[in-house]
């Protein structure tokens, strides 16, 4: 596949979100952070290993703008995910890197990523956000996420709190 990408976002799972999210604050000062909540009622049309989830689930994000790249700290808390398996195997650290998708190549990419060998270990929207995450540990060394860049309307708790002030 010819296809121009662009990497928009670098993201580590971990086991303590706000662990983390402070120590690159008050270590780098990268942030300021947005913390959010993603759950059943958040995330829709969730699958992991291409079956639907029905059961509760819940993972923390924290992101933040680190030049023109994306920087995403995630922390699994319930229910089936990429995120618990990948902490049982590698333990904490580089999980993905994003590729920008549009909306009308989400079919398209996920049967390309399958028909080469790399199933598809997770799916979801999230209002206008969608993401898939293609098995490329073994192809490329890592994991990537398929992502298209849509609107995300879900409430968010800032860190640090007296960030909220500025332009976020």
């Amino acid at each position: 596949m010819k296809k121009e990408w662009d990497i928009m976002q670098v993201c580590i799972v971990v086991k303590d979100l706000r662990k983390y999210v402070r120590n690159y604050w008050e270590k780098l000062g990268i942030g300021p952070w947005k913390l959010r909540h993603f759950t059943n009622e958040i995330v829709k049309d969730y699958k992991v290993d291409g079956k639907p989830v029905e059961e509760e689930f819940d993972f923390h994000i924290a992101i933040c703008q680190v030049g023109r790249v994306e920087f995403e700290i995630i922390q699994p808390i319930k229910g089936p995910n990429c995120y618990f398996r990948f902490l049982e195997e590698k333990g904490e650290g580089l999980h993905h890197v994003k590729l920008p998708i549009e909306k009308e190549e989400v079919g398209e990419m996920v049967q390309y990523f399958e028909a080469n060998g790399n199933p598809i270990l997770q799916t979801g929207w999230v209002d206008g956000d969608f993401h898939a995450y293609p098995d490329t540990r073994e192809d490329l060394g890592m994991m990537i996420e398929l992502g298209v860049l849509g609107p995300i309307d879900v409430p968010y708790e800032l860190y640090p709190p007296e960030a909220a002030g500025g332009d976020n």
